[in-house]
C-alpha cells in the first residue's frame, strides 16, 4: 500500500468517526531499527484507528532487525505481518515474532532482505503497563493461550490468520517396522485473539494437542503459577525500554519452559510521562485546558495508567472534532484534516445563479459556515472529513440543498435550486397589453421590480411561491393582486381591471393642443400630458373621478365603468376672440362625448355650439 492509499484509508476512517459524531481515535506506533555497528534509531508514527489500519515500513538494506511496538494501554495492537506484500505466520525460527503489543523481525535470518514490512492493527483490550501472565486466575482476564502440538506436518498452520507466534519447533524421526516417520513438535503462543481458528486446523493433523489458557493479573497479585511478567513502560518516560521485559520473558519460555517466573520487584512505574505535541497549522487545539495555536508546540503530561489524552480541534473558533490520542512519543504531531468543498448552483433551466448564500453545516452543527454564491459557484475551505448538508438561501428562503460527504480529497457538489425565470404580461380585460408601467413582486423579504419592455416584465432566478404584485406608473397605483409562481411555468398573464381613457384637446380650428396637463382625482390621483396630437390617456379602474384641466379652466365629473370599456373624450375649450375688425370667432361650449372603441379604431367626436 502506497502512502496515498494509506492516507485515503486513514481519512476514510476519520470520516466515519466524524459522521457518527465520535472522537477521532489515533494511536502512537514506535518503530526501532538496529544496524550491525550498534546504531539504534527510533521513529514514531501516529495512525488513525480503523478497520484497515496499516503501516508500511520501507527497510534499509543493512538493517539487522526492526521492532514495532505500541504501549500496552493502547487499545490498538498489531495482529498481522506481511513481508513484501505476503502475509506470514510469525515464527521465531524464521525471525518474526508477534506477541501482545509488539512485532520483532530479525532481518539477519532472511536469505533475501525484505524491502517492505507491513503491519495491520485492530482493537484489543488495553492492558496495564506491567502485569503478570498466569495459567489460572480468579479474575479470568483472558490474555491468550499456549499451544503444544505434535503434528504429522506443519502445512496445516501456514495459512491461519490468528495473532500467534510459533516460538519453538522441532523435527522428530521415529523408526518402526514400517519405516521412518517424521513428526513436528511445535509450541505456539496466541495473545489476545480467539485461538479456535488455529486449534481447528491443528485437530485435523495433530497426533497430540495440549492447550493452556493464559490470563493476566495485576503485578504483585497472588497466582498459582506465573508464566511470565510483562513490562511495557513507555520508553519516553526515561531509562525504561518498553519491550525489555517481554524479550526476557520469551527467552525464559524458550530456555526454562512455558511457566518461567519473571519478577519485577521494586520496579517503579511513573504516574505520568511528558509528551510534546505540535500541530500542522490548519486548526487550533485545546489540550488539557491549554491552547496549542496553529503551528506551535506544547508540552503535556500523559498518565501511564491510560496513555490517553484528548485534543480538541477548533476551526475559526468552532469545534471541528475531538481527537482521542493513545500512546507516548517524544513528539506527537497531530494530523489535521481539511479539504475544499466546491459548490455549483444552477436554476431550473440549468443556468448559473447569483445573489444567493450557501451554508455548509455538519450533522452535529460543529461546523457551520456561509459564503456568497457568485456566478453560480462558491467554495468552503479547510473542511474536516464528515457528512455535511449544503443549503442555498435567497434572503431567508431556502431554495435548494444537497448532502456531501468529505473523505480523503476535495469534494464537489451541484445543487439545482428551485429558481425560475419568468415573464409577466399585464393586459386589459379585452386582452390588449398594458404599456409603460413598473411591476413589483414581493414575498418573505424578496422584492423584485422591472419596467415593461416589449409588453412584458421579466424576472430571473425567482423562487416558486405566492407573491403580492403591484402595477404602477409614475408613482400611481394602477393594479394590485397576487401571482402564484410555479417551478414548471415560465409565462404569466395578469388581467388588470382598467379602462383606457383618452382625452383629446383641440382649439377653435380643431388643431390639437399639445403639452397640456390633464388631471384626474378620485380614489387616487392620476395625471397625464397631451402629446403632439393633443391626446392624453389614462388607465383608470372603475369608479367616480373628477377630470380637471387647470390651464383651460375646465372641470368635469367622470363615471368610469368596469368591464374594460375603452372611452374616448374630446374637449374643445370655449373661447371668444373679438379683435377690432369684422372677424368674430365662435365660442365653443365644452362637450364631452363618450363612445366605445371598436375594432381598434378610436372615435373622436366634437360637438360645436354657436356663440351668443
Amino acid at each position: 500500500m502506497n502512502v496515498q492509499a494509506a492516507l485515503a484509508a486513514i481519512i476514510a476512517a476519520l470520516s466515519a468517526c466524524l459522521v457518527a459524531a465520535q472522537p477521532v481515535r489515533l494511536f502512537v506506533v514506535e518503530v526501532t531499527y538496529a544496524w550491525g555497528n550498534g546504531t539504534v534509531e527510533k521513529e514514531y508514527h501516529l495512525l488513525l484507528w480503523g478497520s484497515q489500519s496499516r503501516l508500511d515500513v520501507t527497510l534499509s538494506k543493512d538493517a539487522l532487525w526492526i521492532m514495532l511496538r505500541v504501549d500496552s494501554t493502547t487499545p490498538y495492537k498489531p495482529y498481522m505481518v506481511a513481508i513484501d506484500g505476503k502475509p506470514v505466520l510469525p515464527r521465531l525460527s524464521r525471525g518474526v515474532v508477534l506477541i501482545e503489543d509488539f512485532v520483532l523481525v530479525n532481518l539477519s535470518l532472511f536469505e533475501t532482505k525484505p524491502r517492505v514490512m507491513s503491519f495491520w492493527f485492530r482493537e484489543y483490550e488495553p492492558k496495564p503497563p506491567v502485569y503478570t501472565v498466569v495459567d489460572s486466575s480468579d479474575e479470568k482476564k483472558y490474555w491468550g493461550c499456549l499451544i503444544e502440538a505434535l503434528l504429522r506436518n506443519t502445512s496445516v498452520v501456514d495459512d491461519v490468520r490468528v495473532k500467534a507466534t510459533i516460538i519453538a519447533e522441532k523435527e522428530i524421526r521415529v523408526l518402526s517396522v514400517v519405516g521412518e516417520t517424521t513428526f513436528h513438535e511445535l509450541v505456539a503462543i496466541v495473545s489476545g485473539d480467539d485461538p479456535e481458528p488455529l486449534l481447528s486446523r491443528l485437530r485435523g493433523g495433530a497426533v497430540e494437542l495440549r492447550v493452556t489458557y493464559l490470563y493476566y493479573t495485576e503485578r504483585g497479585a497472588s497466582a498459582v503459577r506465573r508464566a511470565f511478567s510483562y513490562n511495557n513502560v513507555p520508553s519516553t518516560c526515561g531509562r525504561h525500554e518498553g519491550y525489555e521485559g517481554v524479550l526476557n520473558a520469551i527467552e525464559g519460555l524458550l530456555n526454562s519452559g512455558p511457566l518461567q517466573s519473571r519478577s519485577f520487584n521494586g520496579f517503579h512505574i511513573p504516574a505520568h510521562c511528558p509528551v510534546n505535541v505540535s500541530t500542522d497549522g490548519l486548526f487550533n487545539h485545546v489540550i488539557q485546558g491549554s491552547v496549542v495555536s496553529r503551528g506551535s508546540k506544547a508540552s503535556i503530561l500523559v498518565p501511564t495508567s491510560t496513555g490517553r489524552f484528548i485534543a480538541q480541534a477548533y476551526r475559526s473558533g468552532v469545534l471541528a472534532y475531538d481527537a482521542e490520542v493513545y500512546g507516548f512519543a517524544p513528539l506527537i504531531r497531530l494530523p489535521e484534516f481539511g479539504f475544499r468543498v466546491s459548490v455549483t448552483v444552477l436554476d431550473c433551466k440549468g443556468e448559473p445563479v447569483e445573489n444567493l448564500t450557501a451554508v455548509l453545516q455538519s450533522e452535529s452543527n460543529a461546523v457551520r459556515e456561509s459564503v456568497p454564491v457568485v456566478k453560480g459557484s462558491c467554495e468552503f475551505e479547510r473542511i474536516p472529513p464528515g457528512k455535511y448538508t449544503v443549503r442555498v438561501f435567497l434572503n431567508d428562503l431556502e431554495v435548494g440543498s444537497s448532502v456531501v460527504v468529505v473523505e480523503n480529497r476535495d469534494a464537489y457538489v451541484t445543487i439545482k435550486a428551485s429558481l425560475v425565470d419568468i415573464s409577466i404580461a399585464v393586459v386589459y380585460p379585452s386582452g390588449e397589453k398594458l404599456r409603460n408601467y413598473q411591476f413589483t413582486l414581493s414575498a418573505g423579504g424578496i422584492v423584485r421590480r422591472d419596467y415593461e419592455s416589449g409588453g412584458v416584465v421579466r424576472f430571473e432566478d425567482l423562487p416558486p411561491g405566492v407573491y403580492n404584485c403591484t402595477v404602477t406608473r409614475d408613482g400611481a397605483l394602477l393594479y394590485s393582486g397576487i401571482v402564484e409562481v410555479e417551478e414548471s411555468r415560465n409565462s404569466y398573464v395578469v388581467v388588470a381591471n382598467l379602462s383606457k381613457i383618452y382625452v383629446k384637446l383641440v382649439d377653435l380650428l380643431g388643431r390639437p393642443l399639445p403639452n397640456v396637463k390633464v388631471e384626474v382625482k378620485g380614489a387616487a390621483s392620476y395625471s397625464a400630458v397631451t402629446g403632439p396630437d393633443g391626446v392624453a390617456y389614462l388607465d383608470l379602474v372603475p369608479g367616480k373621478y373628477t377630470l380637471s384641466i387647470t390651464s383651460l379652466g375646465l372641470s368635469r365629473e367622470l363615471f368610469i365603468r368596469s368591464g374594460g370599456e375603452y372611452l374616448t373624450l374630446a374637449a374643445v375649450p370655449f373661447e371668444t376672440v373679438l379683435v377690432g375688425c369684422a372677424t368674430a370667432l365662435c365660442a365653443i361650449a365644452l362637450a364631452i362625448t363618450l363612445k366605445t372603441r371598436r375594432d381598434g379604431v378610436e372615435i373622436m367626436d366634437v360637438e360645436e355650439g354657436a356663440a351668443p
